[in-house]
This record gives structure tokens, sequence and C-alpha cells, in this order.
């Protein structure tokens, strides 16, 4: 991808998300979804014993707030939206067994555990809002598709090359963003400030691997979007996720 093309990809982005719908999924991508959605339920239970996620949700029962959505597990919580998300994410990737993407280029091989980030924010989302089965998977695959384009794109140095990022931490802030913007109904302005407010919100790094801060990163990427009641505002940088200075100005970020 060129650097003149950049500025365009996150207005595409926003695009793409607050305009496809669930008839616009081919029939082998909702199959693939379903597939990723039991698995990724089924180990996000499986880790929700392990020490990191009952760390993670004693953090979030100490946080209070509203029961908006619930924790997965044996001691299930009701928290806000947003902590639910944290606390299943850091569960779902706590024994590494979630799903990865596989590049079909030759510069690099995993792109990003694309499943637990999208998938617990529409879990979190779409309980609070009381969505739909077929707007939660809708939600879901456009996360997940935005996530692993997005992982697809970058540099291959931000992950596989030694620059020291946790792409699932890294990039998979704009898989829950778009599962979570999707299912808040974001009209395509807000769903542009929402990705702007995942990149900022954008980290992970590579070096915690072997430790509870790997699960750590994927909880805050799946929790990333209780920023987006700020979407409504024009504040932000459309092209937050491409621009000069912005997600992807440098090799080193890519």
């Amino acid at each position: 991808m060129t650097p003149e093309a950049l500025p365009g990809v996150t207005r595409h982005i926003a695009e793409f998300v607050s305009s496809t719908s669930g008839g616009d999924i081919p029939a082998e991508g909702v199959r693939a979804a379903k597939r990723c959605l039991l698995d990724g339920l089924a180990v996000m239970i499986a880790g929700a014993s392990e020490p990191c996620a009952r760390i993670a949700r004693t953090h979030v029962a100490g946080i209070g707030g509203r029961g908006e959505a619930s924790t997965l597990g044996g001691d299930s919580l009701k928290v806000p939206a947003h902590a639910a998300a944290f606390a299943n994410g850091v569960a779902g990737h706590a024994l590494d067994w979630d799903d990865t993407a596989l590049s079909l280029e030759k510069d690099r091989s995993v792109l990003i555990h694309p499943t637990m980030q999208p998938l617990c924010a529409a879990l979190a989302v779409g309980e609070h809002v009381g969505s739909t089965g077929e707007e939660f998977l809708t939600a879901f695959i456009l996360g997940f598709e935005t996530q692993v384009k997005i992982a697809e794109a970058i540099d291959p140095r931000h992950f596989t090359g030694g620059r020291g990022f946790h792409s699932s931490g890294t990039i998979g802030v704009f898989g829950s963003v778009a599962a979570a913007a999707k299912l808040l109904r974001l009209e395509n302005r807000q769903v542009l400030n929402a990705i702007a407010i995942a990149a900022t919100m954008s980290s992970g790094l590579g070096v915690n691997h072997g430790t509870m801060c790997k699960p750590l990163n994927m909880g805050r990427a799946a929790g990333v979007f209780s920023r987006l009641s700020a979407a409504a505002s024009p504040r932000t940088e459309s092209s937050a996720a491409s621009a000069n200075r912005g997600r992807s100005s440098s090799p080193e970020l890519r």
C-alpha cells in the first residue's frame, strides 16, 4: 500500500463497518464465524479459572458501576459492559489456545489472535443493548474482518520482525471497536471517531509474552470501546489509523 493511499483507509474502514449488513456477508463467512464463536466461547470459559482471569474479575468487581453485561465462568459477574469485555478478554487468552489468523504473504506468518476482541466486545454490548442474534453475528464478523485486514496490511516488522509489538493488542483494538460501533448503530462519522479513539488507545508489547500481561493485552483491546461515548464528538482526527503522525506513520508502528 502506498503512503498516498493511506489517508483514505480509515474512511474506508468506517464506511465498511457502518454500511455492511448481515445480508452482505457470504454464507461461507457466516459458517466460519460460527466456528470461531464456538471456539472462542470454549477457550474463554476454560480460561476463566486461570489466575490472571480471576485477578481480572476481582479488578472489575472492585470498580463497581452498572450491571450491564456478564463475565463468563463459574463466578459470573454483572458489571459495566467494557469491564465485562475486559475480563472475558483476559480469560479468553489466558491459556493462549484461542485461534490465530495466518497470513498468505511470505514475509509474515501469524497475524493476530482475531476472535477474542470482537467476540468479547459484541457479547458485552449485545447484552447491554439487547441485540438480536443476527446483529451480534454481523458485528462480530465486521470486527474480525477489520482487524485481520489491518494486520495483513501493516509492515511485518510491527510483530514478526522484532519491533516488539503484540498485534492482538495493538491491532485488536480496531476489531473490538468495530464490533461495538456496529451494535451501537453508530453513523459513519461516529465510526470514524471511534477508530481514532481506538488508534490512540492501541498498545501491547511482545516482551510480555509468557506472562500474565499477554492476556492483559487482549483484555485491554477487548474493552477499549468504553471510550465510544465520545464518538459523537467531532474532535478527533478522521484518518488517525493511517495518516501522517497517525497509527501507521512510521515503520516502527506499521
